[in-house]
């Protein structure tokens, strides 16, 4: 198997490792270095394929993507490519923990519905309509806060009644709440422990 040579975190669209609960995975001790780009607006508002390619370099050699709100989002949309194959293979394919991932449709603005990039086929991917859930999602771990304004709490039970590993806590969107906080440890504490066995 392929050196492992990093963690890969993606943050929300501005987000950062400063704040929730981008904080909490630059404290973990990760047993190989955190590769952690900024998403800001510069970044954000060049074209999705062109967002999706620099994902899918940063993916490379990484033992581990987390990524948050938007970030999820990214790592989700690079991942189908990947099985689609329509982006090149990885080595070695690293798991995917999405804190709070955003699940393609965002609400209403002025009466329209809003939609992330690709928002159609991955939620078909994700089982989100009358499709199960592709093959390749079997290694995502999902963890979601039960007043997340931006998910809509039958689509969270829909992901895990398809058999996904889906964990919902008693938190806000950032996922700052004590129960929120202690869920993302505990998650990020088993993934630092997978790490380590492959190693």
């Amino acid at each position: 198997m392929p050196f492992a040579s990093h963690v890969l975190f993606l943050s929300g669209r501005g987000g950062s490792v400063a704040s929730s609960p981008g904080d909490l995975v630059a404290a973990h001790p990760w047993p190989v270095p955190l590769l952690a780009p900024e998403l800001d607006e510069a970044w954000c508002v060049q074209p999705f394929a062109q967002q999706l390619s620099q994902v899918q370099g940063w993916l490379e050699g990484a033992a581990l993507a987390v990524g948050y709100s938007y970030g999820a989002w990214l790592l989700l949309a690079a991942a189908e490519e990947r099985a689609r194959g329509v982006a090149e293979p990885l080595p070695t394919e690293p798991g995917l923990l999405l804190l709070s991932p955003i699940l393609g449709e965002l609400g209403q603005l002025r009466g329209l519905l809003q939609r992330a990039p690709r928002a159609v086929r991955l939620r078909t991917s994700l089982g989100l309509g009358e499709a199960e859930p592709e093959g390749w999602l079997g290694g995502v771990r999902f963890l979601f806060g039960d007043d997340d304004p931006l998910v809509r709490p039958a689509e969270v039970a829909r992901l895990a009644g398809r058999g996904l590993e889906v964990e919902c806590v008693a938190a806000g969107h950032d996922l700052a709440e004590p129960a929120g906080r202690r869920a993302v440890v505990r998650c990020l504490e088993r993934a630092g422990r997978e790490i380590r066995t492959a190693r």
